[in-house]
């Protein structure tokens, strides 16, 4: 049991100088008006910008599904073509992937965007696989990672569609 009243000065933990130093940062911050002075401080109180403007969302789930419309008439006939002649409909499903990759997302977006280029990526892959010989499993399991990619991107676009739709007046 320790005394109350000991002769030893307390002893500080080892992290106290670094407290000491990010109360002594916090302080400085809220002293120094940082707020009031236009940089952006987590504990100041202010707007923020909305990370899902809902035109913005809009617009780039209108776009992507417009480019997944495309993408599944050019990977119907990728399905339906010979191995010979696949290098042409491989090529436009890249050009489709690169099309929706340069199209700009706002950040609530981004979680759908990646999954549908995964979608994407793996399909190209498992054509890839198949055009140059690569074993049946291989091709499946590219056209199997494809599936639960496009699982994910389905998710990510009923909460982003959901998401948008508590933010409309």
């Amino acid at each position: 049991m320790t005394e109350p009243y000991s002769a030893e000065p307390p002893r500080k933990s080892p992290t106290w100088p670094f407290a000491a130093v990010v109360a002594g940062l916090l302080a400085a911050g809220v002293l120094l008006g940082l707020p009031a002075a236009g940089i952006s401080v987590p504990w100041a109180a202010g707007p923020t910008a909305d990370p899902c403007p809902p035109d913005e969302a809009q617009a780039y789930l209108d776009r992507s599904l417009e480019l997944l419309e495309e993408w599944d008439q050019a990977n119907e006939r990728a399905r339906s073509t010979s191995r010979i002649v696949l290098s042409s409909a491989v090529g436009e499903l890249q050009e489709l992937r690169t099309t929706l990759s340069a199209v700009e997302s706002p950040p609530c977006a981004q979680d759908y965007r990646l999954a549908l280029m995964a979608y994407m990526d793996e399909i190209i892959a498992g054509y890839q696989t198949f055009m140059a010989g690569g074993a049946d499993a291989d091709v499946l399991a590219h056209f199997g990672e494809a599936d639960a990619a496009l699982a994910s991107a389905r998710d990510h676009l009923q909460r982003l569609t959901e998401q948008i739709g508590q933010q409309d007046p």
